[in-house]
């Protein structure tokens, strides 16, 4: 049995900078409590999504941990270290970013990162140990489209560590020979 901690980058925060009309134009305040407006007291926040974005974030918190079970097909060491990230971008965006860092791509897999036809939104999830973490190392990714419904059983498009992937079925695309 593989036991996962439920560690978001959330937990490595220790300060938040906030939009507060009563202090302009922002704010930085500590996470936890000793001061008197501390992040830990936020009930609830908005943010504005871009209006093609149907899968939410709430969504993609039950499923990040889900998908540390794909782990082991893809070289990902089953751990309960592992720290958790997730956040929206734009398709272009990610190719720009895997583009910018190739160096950390074997270059079968940032060819297909560059020919994947994404949607135009796409969560990415991050999974690193604390050591990855304290270095800025990111162990595997997951892809997921954020145009898809909730209806959508699956939404996960690529998910790829240092030694691996895995596309979902959605795509009708295969891999490289050295992930399949």
């Amino acid at each position: 049995m593989i036991v996962f901690s439920d560690r978001y980058a959330w937990d490595e925060v220790e300060t938040l900078a906030v939009v507060d009309d009563n202090h302009l134009p922002c704010l930085s305040i500590p996470k936890s409590s000793g001061s008197p407006y501390a992040a830990e007291a936020i009930d609830a926040f908005i943010v504005a999504l871009p209006e093609k974005v149907y899968y939410p974030a709430d969504a993609v918190d039950r499923l990040a941990p889900a998908l540390l079970k794909l782990g082991p097909a893809i070289g990902l060491p089953p751990t309960n270290d592992i720290i958790i990230r997730y956040f929206i971008t734009t398709g272009s965006s990610y190719r720009h970013f895997a583009r910018e860092h190739a160096s950390e791509f074997d270059p079968k897999l940032l060819q297909y990162i560059m020919t994947l036809p994404y949607a135009q939104f796409i969560w990415v999830v991050e999974f690193s140990t604390e050591e990855q973490w304290t270095n800025a190392r990111v162990e595997a990714r997951a892809v997921i489209d954020a145009t898809a419904s909730l209806r959508e059983p699956m939404p996960l498009w690529l998910f790829h560590s240092r030694d691996g992937a895995s596309t979902a079925r959605r795509l009708a695309r295969p891999l490289p020979e050295w992930v399949a």
